[in-house]
């Protein structure tokens, strides 16, 4: 089990793209067996960070379970 912040976990896959490890670390999320999104919904996401949480969530559907929270 993870939890993870949903705006700081996005933060983080956006310097991923930047170092090269974006797909690392796709891959080290897709393998937690449950992993917790909080605080969903808090602003507004942009384009890029969209993309990132539709990768994530596509790469751990039928996979892994994924709980998403928002206020």
């Amino acid at each position: 089990m993870r939890y993870e912040r949903v705006a700081p976990l996005l933060e983080t896959l956006r310097i991923a793209h930047g170092d090269g490890s974006y797909h690392k670390r796709l891959a080290a999320l897709a393998k937690i067996d449950l992993l917790i999104l909080d605080d969903f919904g808090l602003k507004p996401l942009t384009q890029a960070e969209r993309l990132d949480l539709l990768e994530l969530i596509d790469d751990r559907h039928g996979q892994r379970s994924t709980l998403i929270i928002g206020n």
